[in-house]
């Protein structure tokens, strides 16, 4: 299986393996057997997110993404995040 996401003026698209997609103008989005703990861990700081600096915001993804690797035994590797802003 194979998903990647691509961001393009701020717009998040998610393609699948079937080559299907789908559009986003969430701020986060998440693919990956760990997704859901990451995501759930944005969104409990959500309301914090909003409101600290661009390297914070990046910091507490990346905690976010470690929280998914520790809850998911298929997730691990090296985290590698992106940061665009919508034009």
């Amino acid at each position: 299986d194979s998903e990647f996401l691509i961001a393009v003026n701020g717009v998040i698209y998610a393609i699948y393996d079937d080559y299907s997609w789908e559009r986003s103008a969430d701020p986060f989005y998440v693919i990956g057997s760990g997704g859901k703990y990451a995501l759930g861990a944005i969104i409990a700081n959500n309301g914090y997110l909003s409101v600290i600096s661009k390297t914070l915001v990046r910091e507490a993804v990346e905690a976010a993404i470690s929280i998914a690797i520790d809850c998911d035994q298929n997730s691990g590797g090296q985290i590698t995040t992106f940061m665009q802003e919508a034009k």
